[in-house]
């Protein structure tokens, strides 16, 4: 890729031979056939400026030797990052054309200022009947969040100041070619683009999540503690990155080829990043927990929760069924169990000399972690819809595909005959994250022998096993549709580690 008018620090590309022509990769590559190609060149440093004001107000009010509540109120401003040099763009999907901060009207931060961002909570705490042992508590807040460094970065390296371009094969015949990648791009003339692919931050409201929870706490004999809260809550607004430029769907007939079809046919790929998604979480948790006595500290406890949102990407040539972009949550585990335990174990309490330094001083600890699996999904690498479309490319799914746990093997985790690949110029319907992973069951396990030095100095003499029973917790399996090893399971996580350590405290 050459550029003109422009101080280019460095180069990149990839390209993408998925044997869609010739029936293999290998021989996709030797042929020079691609399905995807990719290059950039970056231009120089960009420099960040914002101010971010907060300010809060908190206060406890106690009604009765009964029952408190806190409420509390917080604002917060976050400007939209300017740059020092204006050099970052915006795409007008109006227009088609590239603006340019601080110029023709537009702002320097591109984006528009919310000013909005109030943030009520309320939370109480109530002892029935002046009840020493009993407590019932409960609370909910609204939180703002900012956007993070990574989305703030789609602003900084698009075009012009960073040029990049992509250019997606036709899938039936191949009409990327290695001899024609890149052609030169004169970037003091944004309107003369063409096939350069575009980063973009789309304005919106700041992201936020409202929180709530309801608690039910009782102390128990032996300094033991036992709670059942349900936890709860909404995210908003949320960040997804979404392809704005996949052509919709093709009607009969049309010949057409990709770049003419698209809604931005000067263009290629364009990542856009909305706040268009939402969340939602809902728990149970119980907690047992003993606070340290007679050299004993431990915590149980148990969550069954669910998680769904939007995924973290997405094309919007498949919003027509916009709940397939809806499903559970990559982290949403179902069940999960957590014990963690310390003891000291008392023996020759009442020695002295070297028994006591061979008998006292002895710890105990352990971990232990139950938990079901997390959830995946079927993709292809095919774009049979033939709109351009770079994420969530879809199967049909014909059938569940989960197999029961008797059924599951590592040569075969689900049922991989219901995922068939889609007739042509027509959209998947599997969704995503409807499958489910390996669980996970782990001990680790340590003991230690403290040495008394002098009353200010000691030494630790500590032996630690990390999946101490040696448990094989499996990997996710390939879900790649065209991958001869569709459906299995290729490796695990780390067998059992053992270390020994001498530690010295003074």
């Amino acid at each position: 890729m050459q550029l003109r008018d422009i101080a280019s620090f460095n180069q990149n590309g990839s390209f993408s031979f998925t044997g869609q022509f010739s029936g293999g990769s290998a021989a996709d590559y030797l042929l020079g056939t691609l399905n995807v190609a990719s290059g950039a060149a970056p231009s120089r440093p960009t420099y960040r400026r914002g101010t971010w004001w907060n300010v809060y107000i908190n206060d406890d009010f106690k009604v009765s030797r009964c029952l408190t509540f806190n409420l509390g109120l917080r604002y917060q401003y976050t400007q939209p990052l300017i740059e020092k040099f204006n050099r970052i763009p915006t795409l007008d999907f109006n227009t088609g054309r590239i603006r340019l901060a601080g110029r023709d009207g537009v702002s320097r931060g591109l984006l528009t200022p919310d000013r909005n961002d109030f943030a009520p909570h309320i939370g109480f705490a109530w002892a029935p009947g002046g009840s020493r042992h009993w407590a019932v508590r409960g609370s909910y807040g609204i939180f703002y969040d900012r956007l993070p460094g990574n989305q703030w970065a789609w602003q900084t390296i698009s075009s012009p100041f960073n040029v990049s371009q992509a250019f997606v094969s036709d899938p039936k015949i191949p009409t990327v070619a290695l001899s024609r990648m890149f052609p030169d791009v004169d970037v003091s003339n944004p309107d003369a683009f063409s096939g350069v692919s575009l980063f973009n931050l789309s304005d919106r409201r700041n992201p936020y999540i409202q929180q709530w929870t309801f608690s039910l706490q009782r102390t128990l004999f032996g300094d033991v503690f036992a709670e059942a809260a349900y936890v709860g809550s909404k995210g908003t607004k949320l960040s997804q990155r979404v392809d704005a430029n996949v052509a919709p769907l093709p009607a009969p007939g049309d010949t057409r080829p990709l770049s003419e079809r698209r809604p931005h046919p000067r263009y290629s790929f364009i990542l856009d990043d909305r706040g268009m998604n939402n969340s939602s979480y809902q728990a149970l948790q119980l907690t047992l927990r003993k606070a340290y006595s007679y050299g004993l500290i431990f915590q149980t406890s148990y969550t069954w929760a669910k998680s769904l949102d939007g995924g973290d990407w997405g094309d919007l040539a498949n919003n027509y069924g916009g709940h397939l972009h809806r499903g559970r949550s990559a982290w949403d585990i179902r069940h999960r169990f957590v014990l963690s335990l310390t003891y000291e174990l008392p023996f020759a309490r009442n020695l002295s000399g070297i028994p006591r330094q061979m008998f006292h001083g002895w710890e105990l600890n352990t971990i232990i972690t139950l938990q079901t699996g997390a959830p995946f999904h079927v993709s292809t690498i095919a774009d049979p819809s033939d709109t351009g479309m770079i994420f969530l490319k879809m199967p049909l799914r014909t059938c569940d595909g989960n197999l029961s746990p008797s059924q599951r093997a590592c040569d075969r985790w689900f049922d991989t005959t219901c995922f068939p690949l889609p007739a042509f110029r027509t959209f998947g319907n599997a969704g995503i994250r409807y499958l489910d992973g390996p669980g996970y069951k782990n001990v680790d396990f340590s003991l230690n022998k403290r040495f008394s030095i002098t009353e200010a100095q000691s030494s630790q003499f500590r032996s630690e096993f990390f999946n101490f029973f040696n448990h094989t917790n499996l990997n996710f399996p390939v879900a790649t549709l065209e991958s001869a090893l569709f459906g299995r399971i290729l490796g695990a996580h780390s067998a059992r580690v053992i270390q020994f350590g001498l530690e010295f405290a003074w």
